[in-house]
């Protein structure tokens, strides 16, 4: 707002002293309406904060004892479920070691029966193996007693050939000695024997 003795103003319209006071007085009185309804306006509005707020605080008292209690609530229902999964729990590790040992008992239990039912069938199927092997045994050797071995028939050949080689050495003594050459008879009769 512009006042009267401000240097913008006009320099007709500038007022003397006791105007300008009244000027500034009356200009004064204006703002203090405005600010005064302004404060007005203010205090309604804190007014209606006060409202809020006090409805805002009831509101977090009543939800803060909700929360409380559901979260009561809450813990109790967690801890129930918790002492009832343990108890569960804790039953369902008895059932499955108990289930657990009975059957190691009954695989124990059929493994030694499978065992002893092995060592029977095995020493029977050895016991029949053995009786076998012996019988073909015997039966290879009174067929290899019927026929003369390799070694057997060498055996005979070798006997032969020294025979025929003394027959042949005894005939040459004869044949020198009957040439006369008695020595070298008896070098031949000498390497014979």
């Amino acid at each position: 707002m512009q006042l009267p003795d401000d240097p913008a103003f006009p320099p007709g319209r500038r007022l003397n002293g006791s105007a300008r006071i009244h000027a500034r007085v009356a200009a004064l009185e204006t703002d203090m309406k405005f600010v005064r309804r302004d404060l007005s306006e203010v205090r309604v509005d804190v007014r209606n904060i006060r409202e809020r707020v006090g409805s805002v605080e009831a509101k977090l008292g009543i939800l803060s004892e909700r929360t409380d209690a559901s979260t009561a609530s809450l813990t109790q229902r967690m801890d129930s479920m918790s002492a009832n999964f343990t108890e569960r729990m804790d039953s369902m590790s008895a059932n499955f070691t108990e289930r657990m040992d009975s059957m190691a008992a009954n695989v124990a239990e059929r493994m030694d029966t499978m065992s002893a039912n092995f060592t029977d069938r095995m020493d029977t199927m050895s016991a029949n193996f053995t009786d076998r092997m012996d019988t073909l045994t015997v039966g290879i050797s009174e067929k290899l007693d019927r026929f003369p071995t390799k070694l057997q028939l060498s055996a005979w050949a070798c006997a032969g050939l020294v025979a025929l080689l003394g027959v042949a050495a005894s005939i040459i003594a004869v044949l020198l000695r009957l040439a006369g050459h008695n020595d070298a008879a008896a070098l031949v009769d000498s390497v014979g024997d």
